[in-house]
């Protein structure tokens, strides 16, 4: 925040007195904002805890925990860190290097001075306490009572795992590995090598996998049993090279580790000349400086053996959570850049055989994978496939084309098609459609993403129901824009969080399944923390943040209609300044990017540092009306579907007397970049446009590489976004109709372009192209290159002068302040 108001205090120096008075009350209205981080809610539902950062600043911060059943606040301090629930009662916190633990029931507290870290283990009870280097790197467990159970020195590192608490111990020349379990300390592994992280095995086999690294900085990865004479050292086991990246997942394979191993080269030798073929598949090489080789093997350590699994001819390995079968595919092998998704031929590979066999060919969309081990399914026609991989037999699934699958237990699936929930147990059949919200999409908000080892830009994932025997559910409705929160369990659905335009975050539930907590915000409206008791089928507002900001409660929305390409009907979210006078007219500023007007259920929170210089918020401080409106695609391509959405919702908004027509900008980033070009050379509705990181050129965008995906872009262009659908040979006017650079005589209002020159989403040069099409055609035109932002800008002093300038352009043309230099040079040049 420092650093912010040196910059605030600089551009007040040199800029107009009027600007500088208008940035001083922007900066005010930053410092009043808040926001809710980091909440959670204790085991038994009796408190929560959280912090709420002020203004733009991660160091004013402050910690707080409440009683869920009077909002009593127990605890606030700033600055705390290291914050979590111990035992049943209990929280703990550390401010600098003093740490306290408190039972919330008594409100007595235990401090701990000189203290680096402390942590809560949950699976031991144990409260850990690590001191500093002036206190020797004290290490001490603590249970329930308050009782010392361990204690010892010169620790420099301790880790919660999954069945034990381990510390590694600097005891003269020897680096030792200790773990306490269930009431004891044992000695596990010491070393002359320093050992410096330690990982769960993550199997069946009780243990971790220690890094080491001699005086040379060398590495060696040594697995440790439950006594010191179980260890063995991968690197004598497998050609690791000198450097490599090391993971290690679940194992589903009895007696062994699971790792995925990247040994990485030397850097590629210069070529004189770099051949590229049409027939190459894998043109990401090309963008690799060094020779990388990636592995799935099976470390067996208590035999000293390693198994890889699958040949060469396989680039990736997936683990389907079954000891017999893991799947291979080569990523490049049918790659042709032409479809959205790698198109793959996915083998089975038999660990007891040693052989792959081919399971289907040419996977286009998406693979579920069973967390139980026992099914698999993928996109296949107009349904699923449903593969048995312990009896290898195959159903096709055609009821549920848009359907996503959720797995409940070992055989039993929960679908989610559109607004129904079915239950369909797999090893019998039987399907049982459990509920209908009919005009409602549904998603189960207590299920887990599981990452599956191997998978890569692929949509190979697993979803997990999770805490309890009840669904919660979240249930929208698109043509009221409402959320609700609903639990199924059985057939009986109780209402957690009625229908409401508020938009809801960070919904969770207890392990229990008989507490969950939110955050509720809306426009106007700063987070709320609210929590849900079973036992009494309502909702406490628990807290809530920004009480202080109390201009945004006269803030208002407007949601307006509008039709879509295909005659649907669309709406916007136009949002109007607190100060609104009914009799006067209003500068409007619309951001487009696809749907946006959903942001405008989310609070108004102030920032003058935005990665896109868009602050809905900071407009509305200073007089504007803020338009949000969404753009529906259709076959006449990206451009033309939202010039014709974006006029008929300027028909609508002209309706609204406060709105001055002859005032009106239009922005957008990235995508919404593009659109905005596009339609400033199709539109003379607007009094100037801002385009950041645009495609203005399809056609050179079309045709080039992707150096952050590493692919060729007509994927994306005719696939993704730009949604093009036929390829430039097959309907060569489609992108010529569509393409911004095409027209650019046409501009007719001043353009603010802005770019990273390190964006390798949208390389710069598409700015460029149109800075250098609309400066030979007369047409004004700025634009900002910042040399070492990417496609969003990252940097607070980049983001700040993005910010600042976009402001003073907005002013500019839409309000007449002809007093920046900056934008003079470009529309009052001197001779």
């Amino acid at each position: 925040m420092k650093k912010i108001l040196i910059l605030l205090c600089a551009f007040c120096f040199w800029n107009s007195n009027a600007i500088a008075q208008s940035f001083s009350y922007l900066d005010s209205v930053v410092k009043k904002s808040s926001m809710i981080t980091n909440h959670q809610i204790s085991t038994n539902g009796k408190w929560v805890l959280f912090h709420e950062m002020y203004g733009l600043s991660t160091n004013d911060i402050e910690f707080c925990i409440m009683n869920t059943a009077s909002r009593k606040q127990m605890v606030r301090k700033k600055n705390a860190s290291k914050v979590g629930f111990a035992f049943d009662d209990e929280a703990y916190w550390l401010v600098g290097n003093q740490a306290k633990r408190m039972s919330m029931s008594t409100g007595k507290t235990v401090d701990f001075n000189g203290v680096k870290t402390i942590g809560y283990d949950d699976v031991q009870k144990i409260l850990v306490v690590h001191y500093n280097e002036k206190a020797a790197g004290r290490l001490e467990f603590y249970d329930k009572s308050g009782k010392m159970l361990h204690a010892d020195e010169n620790i420099t590192y301790w880790k919660s795992l999954s069945e034990n608490i381990a510390f590694i111990k600097k005891s003269g020349d020897k680096y030792q590995v200790f773990q306490w379990k269930n009431g004891s300390v044992s000695l596990i592994f010491e070393s002359t090598e320093e050992i410096y992280d330690l990982l769960d095995s993550k199997s069946d086999i009780k243990g971790q996998v220690l890094y080491l690294r001699n005086d040379k900085k060398a590495k060696k990865n040594i697995f440790v049993g439950q006594k010191i004479s179980d260890h063995s050292v991968l690197n004598n086991l497998f050609d690791l090279g000198d450097n490599y990246e090391l993971s290690i997942f679940d194992s589903p394979v009895p007696n062994a580790l699971l790792l995925e191993i990247t040994r990485i080269g030397a850097k590629k030798p210069q070529q004189l000349v770099d051949i590229w073929y049409s027939v190459d598949k894998n043109l990401k090489e090309k963008y690799i400086p060094y020779e990388r080789q990636k592995s799935m093997v099976l470390w067996y350590p208590l035999v000293n053996k390693i198994v890889t699994l699958g040949d060469n001819k396989f680039t990736n390995t997936l683990s389907v959570n079954n000891p017999s079968t893991f799947i291979n595919f080569n990523e490049s092998e049918l790659e042709d850049y032409t479809t959205l998704f790698t198109p793959l031929n996915l083998y089975t590979y038999n660990t007891v055989k040693a052989q792959s066999k081919l399971l289907t060919e040419r996977i286009e969309d998406l693979l579920r994978v069973d967390p139980f081990g026992k099914w698999l399914l993928w996109k296949k026609g107009q349904g699923w496939t449903i593969y048995n991989i312990e009896s290898k037999i195959r159903k096709q699934w055609d009821n549920f084309k848009e359907a996503e699958p959720y797995f409940l237990s070992e055989n039993v699936l929960i679908w989610i098609n559109g607004n129904e929930i079915w239950e369909h147990h797999l090893a019998t059949g039987k399907l049982e459609r459990r509920m209908v919200a009919n005009g409602h999409k549904i998603s189960i908000a207590n299920s887990k993403r599981i990452f599956i080892p191997g998978s890569t830009q692929y949509d190979a994932i697993s979803r997990k129901v999770i805490n309890g025997t009840s669904l919660f559910l979240e249930v929208k409705d698109s043509t009221l824009y409402t959320t609700s929160y609903i639990s199924l369990q059985g057939k009986r659905i109780t209402t957690i969080i009625p229908a409401t335009t508020r938009a809801i975050s960070r919904f969770y539930s207890s392990a229990d399944g008989k507490y969950c907590t939110w955050l509720e915000e809306d426009y106007n409206c700063p987070a709320i923390i609210n929590v849900w008791n079973s036992d009494t089928q309502k909702a406490t507002e628990i807290y809530q943040t920004g009480k202080d900001d109390l201009h945004v409660k006269n803030i208002q929305k407007r949601r307006l209609y509008y039709k879509g390409v295909h005659g649907e009907t669309l709406s916007g979210a136009l949002l109007i300044p607190a100060d609104f006078n009914e009799k006067k007219k209003y500068p409007v500023v619309l951001y487009i990017y696809e749907k946006v007007s959903y942001r405008s259920n989310e609070f108004l929170r102030p920032s003058i540092q935005e990665p896109d210089g868009f602050n809905a918020r900071i407009l509305l401080e200073m007089g504007y009306m803020v338009f949000l409106p969404d753009i529906s695609y259709g076959e006449k391509g990206a451009g033309l579907s939202a010039l014709e959405c974006i006029n008929n919702a300027l028909d609508v908004l002209l309706t609204v007397y406060q709105v001055d027509s002859e005032r009106i900008g239009l922005c957008g980033h990235s995508h919404g970049g593009y659109q905005t070009s596009f339609i400033a050379t199709r539109s003379d509705r607007f009094k100037t446009f801002i385009a950041g990181a645009p495609i203005t050129d399809i056609m050179s965008h079309y045709l080039t590489i992707n150096l952050g995906f590493k692919w060729l872009e007509y994927r994306r262009v005719e696939r993704a976004q730009l949604d093009m659908r036929q390829s430039f040979s097959e309907n060569k006017q489609k992108y010529w109709d569509n393409n911004p650079i095409n027209n650019a005589m046409n501009v007719k209002a001043p353009v603010l372009l802005w770019h990273g020159n390190k964006d390798t989403n949208v390389l710069p040069r598409q700015s460029m192209s149109f800075y250098s099409a609309l400066r030979r055609d007369n047409v004004p035109v700025v634009a900002l290159f910042y040399p070492e932002e990417k496609h969003s800008l990252a940097t607070i002093d980049a983001q700040y002068d993005l910010n600042r300038r976009m402001i003073e352009w907005w002013g500019y043309f839409l309000k007449d302040r002809k007093d920046v230099d900056w934008i003079n040079k470009e529309m009052k040049p001197t001779k």
